[in-house]
């Protein structure tokens, strides 16, 4: 029997209550649940009962997989792309598309195109102008703690580098001690995952390191998320060629603090760092007028660039927080 739109309902309304699902398709649910929502609450208990019915290779599948999509499901949100087909299966243009799906994701099943309309009107009538983040607002609602972790037990364990015997994870493993973003820790945990830890592992060097958008402004960004993310492991990293570069710890604060009013950044910096503050915060402030604004200081291809960049990180930096992780080495910085 194939998945069904019943099926799906059930699975985000009701999973914890529905005898459709197994006790291990029920914490695996809670896992995506609370890491999109509440991953503090991804403790050493839950784990432990996570590993009841997974083993570590799957705990990283899901890990991984659910970090990416969190990441990047609110990156394409405010890009207010649709389908490409209606639920019948029909192609259909954007604007179609985004009158049968309206503004909200909502079950298929509940769907009504008077609910649509009238949600699209109203969505749209808000976006009239680009949104800066208030002065002096925190990282978030409650204090977050991006500190090194003093107990120091991973929630998952790592491979030895001895145990790693594949080519190209040793190509990542030179490559992680060379840049440092990530670390070897991060291989060594995927590495158990050899598929998953080549194509995240390689996606997020390509969106840190190359492109064509200023490396050092997009690792402030990288940090910036990290801290809003809690995870102490991506927050307390370095980017070696970025400090060799000449970016200081200094300069770092500055873009994590109130950089709205720090004369050393340009305006098109402001909107890169307030793209990536605004992005986990309130994303419905990236609206039509926030990207017009950013359109006057970088290609669409630039913008794509940033957006998947902080999208990918973060999706990592949230599964990472999770597991208790800390840098391998104290940061090289001044």
């Amino acid at each position: 029997m194939g998945l069904t739109e019943e099926r799906i309902d059930e699975g985000i309304d009701n999973y914890r209550n529905s005898d459709q699902f197994t006790e291990a398709e029920k914490i695996a649910l809670r896992y995506s649940e609370l890491m999109g929502t509440d991953p503090g609450k991804i403790d050493e208990r839950f784990y432990e009962d996570l590993k009841s019915f997974f083993n570590e290779e799957e705990i990283i599948e899901l890990g991984t997989f659910i970090g990416f999509n969190v990441g990047y499901h609110t990156f394409f949100g405010t890009l207010d792309f649709y389908p490409m087909f209606s639920p019948e299966g029909e192609l259909v243009d954007q604007e179609e598309s985004r009158r049968l799906y309206g503004p909200r994701p909502i079950s298929l099943l509940k769907q009504s195109k008077s609910e649509c309309q009238s949600g699209h009107q109203e969505s749209h009538a808000a976006q009239t102008t680009p949104s800066k983040p208030a002065e002096n607002e925190d990282n978030a609602k409650t204090p977050l703690d991006y500190s090194i972790p003093k107990n120091g037990k991973l929630m998952l364990q790592p491979l030895s580098q001895d145990e790693i015997s594949d080519q190209e994870l040793q190509k990542m493993l030179e490559q992680s001690e060379e840049s440092q973003v990530p670390d070897s820790l991060f291989v060594l945990i995927l590495g158990r995952v050899p598929s998953y830890a080549k194509a995240l592992f390689g996606a997020m060097r390509e969106a840190h390191l190359k492109g064509n958008v200023d490396h050092q402004l997009k690792e402030i960004i990288r940090i910036q998320l990290a801290r809003r993310a809690g995870d102490p492991y991506f927050a307390n990293l370095r980017s070696q060629i970025a400090i060799q570069g000449g970016l200081t710890e200094a300069r770092i604060e500055a873009g994590c603090g109130d950089f709205e009013n720090d004369l050393q950044f340009t305006p098109a910096e402001k909107w890169a760092l307030r793209y990536g503050f605004l992005m986990y915060r309130d994303p419905e402030k990236l609206n039509k007028a926030f990207y017009d604004e950013g359109k006057s200081f970088y290609t669409e291809a630039q913008i794509m660039e940033i957006g998947g960049m902080i999208a990918i990180h973060y999706g990592m930096q949230v599964f990472m927080q999770t597991l208790n992780a800390a840098p391998l080495h104290l940061s090289n910085s001044n």
